[in-house]
This record gives structure tokens, sequence and C-alpha cells, in this order.
């Protein structure tokens, strides 16, 4: 046998082990959010972060966001300026047997082009300030360790799946911050029937 056939052998089997790996991850966040949704207790009218405007200009916007844990209190702050006068929030949600969780994903700016299109950066990671392995810090240190474990799980399905395709057990809403006025507190909460809301303070 050749050597060159050897090596697209061998490179084909850990290509096959590779996808199968990742298809067995994905079976696995995803077949265990069904089996802890028992847990999830009612995470409606929560507030997830508080949001507020410093100033905009044509150039750029300025605002102080806060993520907030179910207790009301706040565990992580983003106090900074991006580019462009547009900025929004990107949020992935993990809806099993009628209970849905939205979670933050990024904050990104942007811009629209002459021809109505819209140029979106990359934008900055916000699970990296709530999520630690599959600890989601979302969730108060008061609440039980049933439940704790059951919004991590919902949390890892919805970051996951904001980086693949959207399905019925997932969906992506965003928030156009840039609307909000200057100088008022904002905060975005889980209504009572999953829905996402911005009310001001």
């Amino acid at each position: 046998m050749k050597k060159s056939t050897v090596i697209i052998r061998f490179a084909s089997i850990v290509s096959l082990l590779i996808l199968l790996g990742f298809a067995s991850y994905y079976f696995f966040i995803f077949a265990r959010c069904f089996f802890v949704s028992k847990d999830i207790v009612p995470f409606y009218s929560v507030s997830l972060m508080r949001v507020l405007v410093y100033g905009k200009s044509p150039e750029s916007m300025s605002a102080h966001i806060s993520l907030i844990d179910s207790s009301g209190k706040e565990f992580a702050v983003i106090d900074r300026s991006w580019s462009n006068s547009s900025l929004y929030i990107e949020f992935s949600s993990a809806s099993f047997k009628e209970k849905e969780i939205y979670f933050p994903i990024r904050i990104y700016s942007g811009r629209y082009l002459s021809s109505g299109r819209m140029v979106a950066g990359r934008g900055l990671d916000l699970t990296r300030y709530y999520m630690d392995g599959d600890e989601c810090s979302f969730v108060s240190a008061h609440d039980s360790k049933e439940h704790k474990s059951a919004v991590g799980a919902f949390a890892v399905f919805a970051v996951s799946q904001s980086k693949k395709f959207q399905s019925r057990f997932s969906r992506i809403r965003t928030i156009n911050i840039s609307d909000l006025q200057d100088a008022a507190v904002y905060e975005v909460v889980i209504g009572s029937n999953g829905s996402l809301n911005v009310y001001r303070m």
C-alpha cells in the first residue's frame, strides 16, 4: 500500500472520529436539557442586566452594562466605548418543556452602508463573564444545587446554538441599545412568558 494512501485513510479516520466526537457532545448537551428541565424553577421576571448609555456620536457610543444574578446582585461590569453609533446585544435561548431562558451572547457595534446593508463587528463575547465550565453566574449562590446545574445546562446549550444553527429549542434575539435614552438606566428582564423585555428604571 502506498504511503500516500495510508496517510489519506488515516486522515479520514481522524476526521470521522472528530466528527463523531462533536456529534456525541452535541447530543449530550441537548439530551441533558430535557433531563434537567424539571429542576428549572420559574426564572421569570428576573433582571439579566442593567444598561446605562453615557452618550453617542456619529462615530462612537459609550455605555455601562452590568450583569445581574437571580438575587439581584451585580457580578460583572462592562464599562467602555465602541466605534460606530449603533450598539446591539445578542441573546440566545434554550427552550425545553415550555421552559425558556435567554442568555446574553455578545455586544457588537454596526453601521449601515449606503445600500442599506448593515456591517456588524465581531463584538465582545459576554459568555466569559458568566460561564465557568458548566456553571452559570446568573444563578444566585443561594439557589439549590439542582437549579444551578439545570440553568448551567441550559446556558451551555444556548451558547452552543448561537454559534451553529437555530432550532425550535433555541432562538436568537437582538436588542438595539442605541435606541435607549442617554443617562437613563434600563433593565433587560425575562418576562413571565419567557420573553425578553427592556424596561426603564
